[in-house]
């Protein structure tokens, strides 16, 4: 089947506002800032181009500043390059005297005022290990105890926090960047200890409270407006349970819930957290890939993993900023353990100052260039494809990953608009191509239908018109008429009961095939019948193929609410929300009776039904 025949396709639904205001793309500076920020300047402005620019690179307008905890001088030689962030307070080992350096850090703030200079606006203070001399260990890369033991001891809690907001301060008064938020620990669920080479540190759910708790107060008291993120675990599946744990002043205390992608799939519970606190969110650390066989900076599968993350996330844990660990990779680590992780990987220890682009910065880019800042995610029916929405100059992106071995056929319905532009520009970035520009897509009567290769990500961009979404009556009765038989939607023999199959049958004027349209959310409705006042919906909650349509007592199910989408012949289909199937007509049938079901999106007229005021 062509995509062009399909009934429905990739309804695109600015009716359906997944994140209301897209707040960016980012990295964190740990631990390349420290590295590239010596470089000679033309040669770092190249990567800050890279990363930054919206024209020339990656469009980044997002960082997370590392407020290291590592002395200075003389770090731990065992970490690795640029993994010895110094902190801005220091003690002289000699004297036992506790000082701020601000000298000390100066090539991550000279790396941040370049990504200020080509439009980053976002900036997020970060920690991954209090100040080396207030750990119980005095090693800013964990506790040999890890397991059993903080390594951030309760008597330096206050010493901690008032470290912080001396910083912040320090950095809006005298660096030029008032910081938006702070994260006061990472990855406090992993057991760091000084066997690593970068620092960590381990926090139980009663220190996590004690610090967010102190450090609002502490916040509060000095009058900063940085407002606290958190809790930063590891893995999606730890989330829930951690954030559970947190007393309820420290819960309270968090305005923007961070959580990182190392493992685990709980992003449903992520986001019910997020929406049930009504807390902002970010994914705010993802990185990858190990077992890539070596480093090879031309191999697919890693710039696969970045856009199958953000798909993912889009789709379901839905955060408002997307946030990736470092951009910057050290090439000597990656040949050193057979990796292949980051967009760029760099001589970081080096004096050639030399860099290479790997295949998954031309990946990141197919969203990062075209999802930007200030847009809406609004709805595809498609948890392969993201579409973001700008109202207020009409821009319409759409990126959709294909990370199969074969071609995939998809038609985008734009039908949702009042009107497009006649093509689409098309940008690729798969196995031969790096963020390649192809001839234009051309839209046809609302549709763009396309053929998106093996293991490929392409985005596509249009200019489109207002959303012309249906306003429905929610009092007013409707008949819904199949386009192929021509014969009315119905509850078989006027039935009061609930399961009664809905059919289709002559009209008759009777009020079995009446019904009432009436909005839920997002773009949904439930679909009433007038003499039963019982919902239209999808026997069993079924997702299968054939699932019966019937009615039953509106619950709020996901099986008994619709969309009702524009097709391509100016009819509509009805679109279950569980199932993602369409309404449609058992077998093709004309006859009087036959059942109503939901099927996959195809091509028939026993699928489009025509709506109109009764």
């Amino acid at each position: 089947m062509a995509p062009a025949d399909a009934a429905v396709g990739v309804y695109i639904d600015p009716g359906e506002v997944r994140v209301a205001d897209w707040e960016g793309w980012g990295t964190a500076f740990a631990w390349w800032g420290d590295r590239v920020g010596t470089w000679p300047e033309a040669k770092r402005a190249e990567i800050a181009d890279l990363l930054y620019s919206p024209t020339e690179g990656l469009g980044l307008n997002i960082v997370r500043y590392n407020l290291g905890g590592s002395a200075d001088p003389n770090p731990i030689a065992a970490m690795r390059p640029g993994g010895a962030v110094p902190t801005y307070l220091q003690k002289d080992e000699t004297t036992g005297v506790v000082a701020y350096d601000w000298t000390v850090d100066e090539p991550q703030r000279i790396m941040l005022d370049m990504a200020k200079d080509r439009g980053a606006d976002t900036f997020e203070a970060f920690v991954n290990s209090p100040p080396y001399w207030m750990t119980v260990s005095g090693d800013p890369r964990g506790n040999p105890n890890c397991a059993t033991t903080d390594n951030l001891a309760p008597a330096n809690y206050d010493a901690f926090v008032a470290y912080m907001v001396t910083v912040l301060k320090k950095f809006g008064t005298d660096f030029g960047t008032d910081f938006g938020t702070i994260s006061p620990y990472n990855e406090h669920d992993i057991c760091w200890s000084p066997a690593g080479i970068s620092e960590g540190n381990k926090l139980s759910t009663g220190a996590q409270s004690a610090i967010l708790e102190k450090l609002n107060a502490k916040l509060t008291a000095e009058g900063l407006d940085t407002r606290i993120s958190g809790p930063e675990t590891s893995s999606l599946n730890n989330f829930v349970s951690n954030w559970n744990a947190l007393t309820p002043a420290a819960r309270n205390a968090v305005d923007q819930i961070n959580v990182h992608e190392y493992g685990g799939s709980d992003r449903q519970g992520v986001r019910n957290v997020a929406t049930s606190t009504g807390k902002d969110l970010w994914m705010s650390e993802w990185g990858c890939c190990d077992g890539t066989g070596g480093d090879n900076h031309n191999i697919v599968g890693p710039g696969l993993a970045i856009a199958d993350a953000i798909t993912k996330d889009m789709d379901i844990m839905r955060p408002s900023a997307w946030v990736m660990w470092q951009a910057v990779e050290d090439e000597a680590i990656q040949q050193q353990y057979n990796i292949t992780w980051g967009a760029i990987h760099a001589d970081m220890v080096g004096t050639t100052y030399s860099y290479e682009k790997t295949k998954m910065y031309h990946f990141f880019r197919q969203y990062t260039n075209f999802v930007r800042p200030g847009s809406q995610i609004i709805g595809s029916g498609d948890a392969r494809v993201v579409a973001s929405y700008t109202p207020t100059d009409g821009k319409l992106s759409l990126v959709a990953i294909n990370n199969t071995g074969a071609a995939v056929n998809k038609t985008f319905n734009l039908g949702a608009f009042t009107s497009t532009g006649s093509s689409a520009s098309v940008v690729r970035t798969s196995s031969s191509e790096s963020f390649a520009s192809l001839p234009a897509a051309a839209i046809t009567n609302k549709q763009l239908a396309t053929t998106l290769p093996a293991n490929s990500v392409t985005s596509f961009s249009v200019n489109v018109g207002a959303p012309s979404q249906p306003v429905w009556d929610a009092n007013a009765t409707y008949e819904i008429v199949n386009a192929n038989s021509g014969k009315n939607l119905a509850v078989s023999a006027g039935s009061m009961a609930n399961g009664a199959q809905v059919l289709q049958w002559p009209a008759t004027n009777g009020a079995e095939q009446d019904w009432k349209i009436q909005p839920t959310d997002n773009g949904y409705v439930k679909v009433i019948n007038v003499n039963s006042g019982q919902a239209l919906s999808i026997s069993g909650e079924s997702t299968a193929d054939g699932g019966n349509a019937v009615q039953w007592p509106y619950g709020g199910g996901y099986h008994q609410q619709w969309k009702v989408v524009p097709t391509n012949d100016g009819g509509d289909a009805l679109v279950n929300r569980k199932s993602g199937k369409v309404l449609s007509i058992t077998g093709q049938s004309t006859s009087n009776g036959a059942s109503a079901v939901q099927w996959s999106d195809g091509s028939g007229a026993h699928q489009r039904w025509s709506i109109a005021l009764d």
